[in-house]
């Protein structure tokens, strides 16, 4: 159920007295009334309230005015920012797009229209106007209009160009409205007459149109004749009655011609209405009231003979006269009467049928009611018209015609033809003499609606239901009865009578309304406060961890440790684990357009200056290793470390750039439908944001790329595994490289779970994934190298001086043992402090002579692999000069 808005108790102030909202009055002094006057006379227009000034009392929402909902209407695009700021209607949450009705240009349709704007803007939330088939300065029917017409317009019947628009345009608010220019635009058409027609069965042929469906009404199309009539002659009740020349004169006299405002003062009064009488009590103030047959309490109507009623002037050609429809109707009244030989004719102002507006149709039948004319006047059922007279002598009776058959149907012109200039072809064939029988209406939407509501790329939580509500909405011949009726109670106010009637009637109007439906948005970025404070907090932990390491990098470069791993290698690794980091809490705070395309950079730059120094030097350690193993000397340059990242990063960036110049990264809504509904009852959906790009290609290369690297590194780490212990630098870069290929797979399991997790959670957890890998590659790379004291040097272990002038390594290495040759005792393992050559040897006691010799073993440049520029310069001296006291190298020894 609705929530019901409490009732207050309001007062208006009167210059007599206080009117409260029970209908009593008390009396005021006029003196205590006297501020109250002075200042409505000198008080400026805008310091009004705005809506105290408004013809239309339901300007704010029917249901609203009346207590049913608790909130005005929405604003629709006939509204202004003015009247959003001034309570008059308020924002939409959710971006559906605008429905439009046509509605012209009869009142039942009208009605129609109308209470479908209530049911959108008011009870489901979709802005909804009303399409008049003119602009909205000569016609407006919009039911909220805060400045009504007096006088209910009708429009045109621009149906088939307004709902052809929409198909075209889509959004009816991209088409121009109002002016000259104006563009009748529809996506929805109640009570259709003509489903069967040519026009509409082509339109859904091509897809135009949907099929029409059941509208609820049964509508019926015939001749009517007035009540007071049928019982002054019952032979008019039926064809028979009235066909042939025998009833000619009888016709011709009974049925007069009708004359407006300006006819009857121009032929009939004396003085041009100058003098008030019974029929007029004044002259027509424009053109419009000119043209009008019935103004209450103005002009009561007059009918009169004239030379076509006289059948002693024109004995074979004079007709009586009956109303027929305007040309954008469709009638078959003239073919009958053609046919049949019925001497009756309609002479009204409308070129082509020689009919007469809507309005005037009406307005005949009450003049008919006031003075008591005869009239038969082709009309249709249901329509409020009808009900409005029902039960009076002014009721419309049918006339009973011949029963419809195929042949008669097939003879009839076609409806586009009934107004054609010639006779024979507007008339149609000889059989084309029967009536109409009743038939379903229909109503219709555009052809793409269901796609424009209901796409794929629409999430379910922000789909309108306007669609929905269009296809079920129906009205039924009872309810048009109850509206015609509380008209005639509100005295011809037809805003009031929807009104009440949807007020009365609200149960009913709320079984078009889907379920889980009126939908509010609520959320953002705050309804995922603990994920914001998780990822952001791990992101600037990262962040934090990195750049003291960046410190302790710099302030312990001395160290061995740090030496051994070579300086500009870590300043590169840290210098990608710092973006990372950053991009980690960039991802990590709510999105903008901006941030989402910096995020990308961030992330893919910063693994690129880690990952590929990283995977270079497993790569190195490999080669070195596998020249160990094989006697050969290798020579690594520094400036390929360099190279090698230069042309990677400007890969990545090359890549970087096509993706946020083709189809950049922007912040996007997810939208979720929960359980809960707020105060008004209405349910919640919550909304994060999120980046993405049209196309998941990109992310899935990025990732791809990251993971092919770091599978070629950890083959390359597998190769490395069975290096010698005191060659340590390669078993910690391959837990690096482990770790790195870890995380790796966990985003790309979080791939696998976007059906089921809500985006933005997914973004807080990624962004917690490349907190958590850079804190792993300080943790396991990092760190181990600060905390490490510098070793003893072992008394296994020398250092000597090569002696080569290209040796220009300064810095003090040590290097793997090596298994010495088995040559007696006193072997030492020989490191070059400035290169890192070593030099295996021992010294042994020759049994002959007793003198002391030394030999080298298995002599090769094998330094870590952070000098990855090792030099061959270093080379295997002689070793008599070696043994020799004046030319061997200082040896020293580790103690």
């Amino acid at each position: 159920m609705i929530p019901r808005r409490k009732k207050e108790r309001t007062m208006a102030v009167s210059s007599i007295g206080v009117s409260t909202t029970t209908g009593s009055t008390r009396r005021l002094p006029v003196w205590l009334l006297l501020p109250v006057m002075v200042g409505a006379v000198f008080a400026k227009p805008e310091s009004l309230n705005p809506i105290s000034r408004m013809r239309n009392p339901f300007s704010q929402g029917c249901l609203f005015s009346h207590g049913v909902v608790p909130h005005v209407r929405l604003c629709n695009s006939e509204d202004s920012r003015e009247d959003m700021d001034n309570g008059i209607c308020r924002a939409p949450t959710l971006d559906y797009m605008e429905m439009r009705s046509f509605g012209a240009n009869w009142e039942s349709r009208i009605f129609a229209a109308w209470i479908v704007q209530i049911v959108l803007s008011e009870l489901v939330g979709v802005p909804a106007t009303v399409e008049s088939g003119m602009s909205p300065e000569e016609a407006s029917l919009n039911f909220y209009d805060p400045f009504p017409p007096p006088e209910l317009a009708h429009g045109a019947n621009s149906k088939s160009e307004a709902l052809e628009t929409a198909f075209a345009f889509e959004d009816c608010r991209m088409v121009q409205r109002g002016g000259d220019a104006h563009k009748p635009c529809a996506h929805f058409t109640p009570e259709i007459w003509d489903a069967e027609a040519n026009w509409t069965q082509d339109r859904v042929f091509e897809g135009t149109l949907e099929p029409p469906t059941s509208y609820g009404i049964v509508g019926e199309e015939a001749l009517y004749v007035t009540k007071f009539t049928l019982e002054q002659d019952p032979s008019f009740a039926t064809y028979i009655g009235l066909k042939g020349d025998r009833y000619r004169q009888k016709l011709a006299e009974t049925f007069k011609r009708p004359l407006s405002w300006l006819q009857y003062c121009e032929q009939v009064s004396i003085d041009n209405c100058t003098t008030s009488n019974q029929v007029a009590q004044r002259p027509p103030k424009d053109e419009t009231e000119a043209a009008r047959y019935f103004v209450d309490g103005s002009y009561i109507g007059n009918f009169q003979y004239t030379d076509q009623n006289n059948c002693t002037l024109n004995n074979d050609s004079c007709t009586g006269h009956f109303a027929d429809y305007p040309c954008d109707w469709t009638s078959f009244a003239e073919a009958q009467f053609y046919h049949l030989n019925i001497a009756l004719e309609s002479n009204g102002p409308l070129p082509g049928s020689r009919g007469y507006s809507y309005s005037q149709l009406r307005e005949l039948w009450q003049a008919a009611n006031a003075t008591k004319s005869n009239l038969i006047m082709f009309w249709y059922t249901p329509e409020p018209a009808v009900h409005q007279f029902m039960g009076s002598d002014a009721e419309f009776h049918k006339i009973t015609m011949k029963s419809p058959t195929k042949q008669c149907l097939d003879a009839r012109p076609d409806r586009t033809e009934t107004c054609n200039g010639n006779n024979t072809i507007r008339v149609g064939g000889p059989e084309a003499d029967c009536g109409d029988s009743p038939k379903p209406l229909q109503k219709v939407v555009t052809g793409n609606l269901f796609e424009l509501t209901h796409a794929e790329s629409i999430p379910e939580a922000v789909r309108s239901p306007a669609y929905d509500v269009l296809r079920t909405f129906r009205l039924f011949e009872h309810h048009l009865g109850d509206i015609a009726s509380l008209k005639a109670q509100f005295k011809g106010d037809a805003r009031q009578a929807v009104c009440q009637w949807a007020v009365e009637n609200v149960d009913f109007l709320q079984s078009f309304t889907p379920q889980t439906y009126p939908r509010v948005l609520e959320g953002g970025e705050g309804s995922l406060g603990y994920w914001t404070l998780i990822s952001v907090s791990f992101g600037s932990l990262a962040l934090l961890l990195v750049l003291l390491t960046v410190y302790a990098v710099h302030r312990y470069q001395g160290k061995r440790s740090i030496r051994i791993a070579q300086i500009e290698f870590l300043y590169l690794l840290l210098a990608g684990l710092v973006l990372v980091a950053t991009g980690s809490v960039v991802i990590g705070i709510p999105p903008s357009n901006g941030s989402c395309v910096l995020s990308i950079f961030l992330i893919n730059l910063g693994y690129a200056l880690e990952l590929v120094p990283l995977i270079i030097k497993i790569a190195g350690i490999n080669r070195i290793m596998s020249a160990a193993r094989h006697m050969r000397r290798v020579r690594l340059e520094k400036t390929d470390l360099y190279k090698s990242v230069v042309v990677i990063v400007l890969l990545v960036l090359a890549f970087l750039i096509s993706w946020s110049v083709v189809d950049p990264p922007y912040k996007e809504a997810e939208y979720i439908l929960t359980g809960r509904t707020n105060e008004d009852g209405a349910r919640v959906v919550n909304f994060v944001y999120f980046c993405s790009s049209d196309s998941g290609i990109w992310e899935f290369v990025a990732i791809g790329w990251n993971g092919v690297l770091l599978f070629s590194a950890s083959v390359l780490a597998f190769q490395t595994r069975l290096s010698q212990h005191e060659f340590n630098e390669s078993r910690t870069l391959s837990f690096l490289i482990y770790s790195h290929f870890l995380f790796v797979i966990i985003r790309v399991a979080t791939f696998f779970l976007r059906e089921s997790v809500n985006e933005r959670i997914l973004s807080h957890i990624n962004s917690s994934i490349f907190s958590c890998d850079t804190i792993a590659a300080v943790i396991i790379y990092m760190i181990p190298k600060l905390l490490k004291e510098d070793e003893s040097r072992m008394s296994s272990t020398r250092f000597f001086q090569c002696g080569v002038d290209d040796c220009h390594l300064g810095d003090n290495v040590t290097s793997t043992r090596l298994t010495p040759v088995e040559v007696g005792t006193g072997c030492h393992h020989l490191v070059c402090e400035s290169c890192g050559y070593v030099q295996d040897t021992c010294t042994s006691t020759d049994r002959a002579t007793g003198s002391q010799m030394q030999i080298a073993e298995n002599s090769i440049s094998l330094a870590p692999a952070s000098h990855l520029d090792l030099a061959d310069s270093c080379h295997e001296d002689d070793k008599e000069e070696q043994s020799a006291s004046d030319s061997t190298p200082e040896v020293m020894v580790d103690e």
